[in-house]
C-alpha cells in the first residue's frame, strides 16, 4: 500500500467536497487518503482502514450536514487511540483534526469530537486559511518525524521539509464568520 499524509474520514454525503479539498491538499504537497480511491481491491476493507490509519501522519474527521457516519465513529476512535497511546509513548504527536464542512456549525456537532483543535471551513471548502492549517498539520508532522529519524535521498542526503515551507504556511485556521 502506498504512503500518504493525511487519512481523510467522511461520510458518503460529503465524498464530492472531500475529493476537491484532497485535490486542493496535493496541489499543497500532501496526499490523503480516500477509502473508496485507495483501498487495495479484493482485500478486506476494515483492515485496510485501520492499517492506513496507522500508517498516515495525520487524520481528517470531515463533518457535513448529516453528521458522521457508523464508519466515520470507527475511524475517530482509532485514530484517538492512536492518539493517545503515541502521546503515553511520547514517540511523536499525532493530529486527529475534525474539520467542519459546509453549512455545518460548530454548536451542531458532538463534543467529544472538539477535544481536538478542528478546522472551520464551513463558510466554504475553497478558504485558503483553513486548507494551510490541515498542511500545517500533516506537514509539522512530517519534519518532526524526519527530525527524529535518519531519511535520506538515494545519494545519501538527509531528506527534510525545508523550514521555509513550513514558515510560509499562515496560522490563522479560518477567515469564515457565520451569521
Amino acid at each position: 500500500m502506498p504512503t500518504f499524509d493525511l487519512f481523510m474520514s467522511y461520510n458518503r454525503v460529503d465524498r464530492t467536497e472531500v475529493q476537491v479539498i484532497r485535490q486542493r491538499l496535493l496541489d499543497r504537497g500532501v496526499s490523503g487518503f480516500i477509502d473508496s480511491e485507495d483501498l487495495l481491491p479484493g482485500l478486506p476493507w476494515p483492515t485496510g482502514i485501520y492499517n492506513a490509519i496507522q500508517n498516515v501522519q495525520a487524520v481528517a474527521v470531515f463533518i457535513g450536514k448529516a453528521g458522521l457516519s457508523t464508519w466515520q465513529k470507527r475511524e475517530w476512535a482509532w485514530s484517538i487511540e492512536r492518539q493517545d497511546r503515541e502521546e503515553k509513548q511520547s514517540t511523536s504527536q499525532f493530529p486527529v483534526i475534525p474539520v467542519l464542512l459546509p453549512q455545518t456549525r460548530a454548536d451542531d456537532v458532538w463534543g467529544g469530537l472538539f477535544s481536538n483543535t478542528w478546522v472551520d471551513m464551513s463558510c466554504g471548502i475553497d478558504d485558503d486559511a483553513a486548507l494551510d492549517a490541515l498542511v500545517r498539520a500533516a506537514i509539522a508532522t512530517i519534519a518532526a518525524l524526519q527530525a527524529r529519524a535518519s531519511h535520506f535521498t538515494s545519494a545519501g542526503e538527509i531528506a527534510v521539509i525545508p523550514e521555509r515551507r513550513l514558515k510560509s504556511l499562515p496560522l490563522k485556521v479560518s477567515s469564515c464568520v457565520m451569521p
